[in-house]
């Protein structure tokens, strides 16, 4: 596999005037009606694939009226001239092909906004906590104020969001960009230790740890992504217990529906029965009823 993903890489390498092009255009379209203000604040939402952190940028968009640049790689993959063939043909190698450019045209832009004292948003999966340190440090050096907020979301949900985004895009763009189970899993596992590491760096000027309610009834407070803690004491024990704790009888159905809509759209579509067969083996449904969510 590594093998012939370098060798895609090569295949698919843009030149460095093309790349600048692109570049200058994300930039040109991503800070258009943007204010510069005195004191500017960057937002890093840390989650894992599939949890929901395009769902707190909302929130924080609106929270800034709108005067604020999402600078996430994921929105910029598509940028790639060749990105619907990529997906198309490529949708579990899509993600490694198209990281270098996405990142380089986010950093670009993080850049620009740090230049041009712009609110920011970006978006991560929380895998390396020194490496996230150093971003801290370069912001607050730029004089922005820092919040961090990390959304807890149990594996199992944000691993069916994952197949339940790719099936939708199959549907609607004959093309999709799946992240594998060992990737999911390698993010998930390492989010706590980063979280505890960028906790006592002190560097933050808020910490807000998030929930993710996936049921539209009930307490009109906590619907969707809400906040569950603001700077606590004890950010890694709020999150692993938000992350961990048991399924209501509502979320297990909510659970089982949308397990049952991904083996649908995946007959519908005529997938082999080898991506059935993966699908299923991620989740054991007869265990999951009282498992924790």
């Amino acid at each position: 596999m590594i093998e012939v993903l370098e060798k895609l890489k090569k295949e698919y390498e843009l030149p460095e005037e093309q790349i600048i092009a692109i570049r200058n255009k994300i930039i040109a379209n991503a800070v258009r009606n943007i204010r510069p203000v005195e004191n500017p604040t960057a937002i890093i939402i840390g989650g894992q694939p599939g949890s929901g952190k395009s769902e707190i940028q909302g929130v924080e968009e609106l929270n800034f009226a709108k005067n604020i640049v999402i600078c996430n790689a994921d929105n910029f993959r598509d940028a790639h001239p060749l990105a619907t063939l990529l997906k198309k043909n490529y949708p579990q190698l899509y993600p490694e092909l198209t990281v270098p450019f996405a990142h380089r045209w986010a950093q670009a832009l993080q850049h620009h906004c740090i230049t041009n004292s712009f609110n920011y948003i970006l978006e991560t999966t929380l895998r390396d906590g020194n490496a996230i340190n150093n971003t801290i440090k370069t912001i607050k050096d730029a004089g922005f104020k820092t919040r961090l907020d990390a959304l807890a979301v149990n594996e199992k949900l944000s691993l069916l969001g994952i197949e339940l985004r790719f099936e939708k895009m199959l549907a609607e763009e004959d093309s999709g960009r799946m992240v594998t189970k060992e990737a999911h899993d390698l993010r998930y596992k390492a989010i706590p230790d980063a979280l505890r590491v960028i906790a006592n760096a002190g560097q933050l000027d808020d910490l807000n740890i998030y929930a993710r309610n996936v049921i539209v009834s009930g307490d009109k407070n906590k619907r969707g992504i809400y906040m569950i803690a603001q700077n606590p004491n004890n950010p890694v024990g709020i999150y692993l217990q938000e992350r961990n704790r048991n399924w209501t009888s509502l979320e297990q159905d909510y659970f089982k529906s949308k397990f049952e809509e991904v083996i649908n759209m995946k007959i519908k579509r005529n997938a082999p029965e080898e991506d059935i067969s993966r699908f299923m083996s991620n989740w054991d449904i007869s265990k999951s009823r009282g498992r924790k969510l």
